[in-house]
């Protein structure tokens, strides 16, 4: 998170990853990858990593939300998360 704070997002997603190495089921790196991809404007790949944490564990796609709110206003986003929301539905 420092290094995020201090604008090094490719040394950030570098931690990132290696935490997801170790903790391959742990969503809250997954989202939190997905926020530094965007900030870096790599939305598609942020999108593919929502895809990915959402179909692993729908119920933690709250955390995604709270580190960066204004996601909730970004259409592809709400899409996935809506899709996923009908999938656990049925």
């Amino acid at each position: 998170e420092l290094y995020a704070a201090e604008g090094q997002m490719e040394e950030a997603l570098g931690l990132i990853d290696k935490g997801i190495e170790s903790d391959a089921r742990n969503m809250s790196l997954f989202y939190r990858k997905a926020v530094y991809l965007i900030r870096m404007g790599r939305k598609q790949q942020a999108y593919a990593i929502i895809e990915t944490a959402l179909t692993t564990d729908f119920n933690r796609h709250t955390e995604l939300f709270s580190y960066m709110p204004e996601l909730k206003s970004d259409e592809n986003v709400m899409h996935l998360v809506e899709l996923h929301r009908v999938d656990k539905r049925k």
